[in-house]
């Protein structure tokens, strides 16, 4: 009874946090907007526009913490289902790459893909989470040289690597590298904090889809981060079609009328400046009942309506979408 007692608490705490983090994230959000919106300024200065970015950087941070320890929540309540289906590998690799490319590309690091025309058994989302994860890492705690990924056969299933010659972990360091806010490495070159809880959602998630989560490492000469997928296939070869060549478009004003539908009032001025600064004609309504006269009042190219709200929890910003078009 007392081990059930403390489960529950343990759970109730979790999905506590889970739904705190809404309210958590709402005025980070609005934040954000606000200081992407000073960095789009015409008159700005060099000198504070500097300053706008790196307030968005600030802010983005303090998101990707509370996202992490959400995502943490989510698993440890099982409110996370995987979504299976075949999921092409060099093609979510490639797209990783791309994203890491400059990240790389500053810090004088070889960023490189091997072959990997391969066909997975998996979740893409959940999946591109985890690689995104150990590419990250990767690169966090490399000083020179750089980072690997590519794939190979081993008996029946197929193991994806990500490999760096970083700083590496010392063999008796190397079992806690997967359990929560644990940092087993001798810091980060490039004077980046994790949490210590990349790697432990990556084994949440890799435990939930079914695949095999390694490590191999040596202290000083880098480290050896695996996948295993028991369900893979080499992806088919189909002839390409010549690509047409890319025609430059310049970016139109938004001329559009929306409505904007939130009960945080500062999220709402900071999509009015937001969308007002990019041309369109912008409403706000700070209630249900407000929204719907605002478009008995007149039409609406588009919505942005937040998801939740305080004072009506029994339903969400769906429904009202629903109505709103109804109207």
């Amino acid at each position: 009874h007392a081990r059930q007692a403390a489960q529950q608490a343990n759970l109730s705490k979790t999905r506590f946090f889970a739904a705190a983090s809404h309210d958590l994230l709402q005025p980070l959000n609005a934040a954000r907007i606000f200081a992407s919106t000073l960095a789009e300024q015409p008159d700005l200065s060099p000198a504070g526009r500097l300053m706008a970015e790196r307030i968005d950087t600030a802010l983005r941070s303090a998101e990707e913490v509370i996202d992490v320890l959400v995502d943490v929540a989510r698993l440890d309540t099982g409110a996370v289902r995987p979504a299976f289906e075949d999921v092409d590998l060099e093609e979510l690799l490639r797209g990783l790459i791309d994203q890491f490319g400059s990240v790389s590309h500053s810090r004088k690091l070889r960023l490189r893909l091997g072959p990997c025309r391969f066909l997975v058994r998996s979740d893409r989302r959940l999946l591109r989470r985890v690689l995104q994860n150990l590419i990250s890492n990767a690169l966090r705690y490399t000083a020179r040289g750089g980072v690997l990924v590519g794939v190979r056969r081993c008996g029946g299933t197929l193991r994806l690597d990500v490999v760096d010659t970083g700083l590496g972990i010392a063999s008796d360091k190397l079992p806690r590298a997967f359990e929560e806010f644990q940092r087993v490495g001798t810091g980060s070159p490039w004077g980046e904090r994790g949490l210590g809880l990349g790697l432990a959602i990556c084994a949440r998630i890799c435990h939930l889809l079914g695949h095999h989560l390694s490590a191999r490492s040596r202290e000083g000469r880098g480290s050896r981060f695996s996948v295993e997928f028991a369900q893979a296939w080499r992806k088919p070869v189909v002839a390409s079609a010549p690509q047409a060549a890319p025609v430059a478009a310049p970016a139109p004003a938004l001329a559009l009328r929306v409505l904007c539908v939130d009960d945080d009032e500062q999220a709402l001025q900071a999509m009015r400046l937001l969308l007002g600064g990019w041309g369109a004609e912008v409403e706000v309504a700070s209630s249900r009942l407000a929204a719907e006269a605002a478009l008995q009042q007149q039409p609406f190219d588009g919505l942005v309506v937040d998801f939740q709200f305080d004072d009506d929890p029994a339903s969400d910003g769906l429904s009202l979408i629903a109505r709103l078009r109804a109207i």
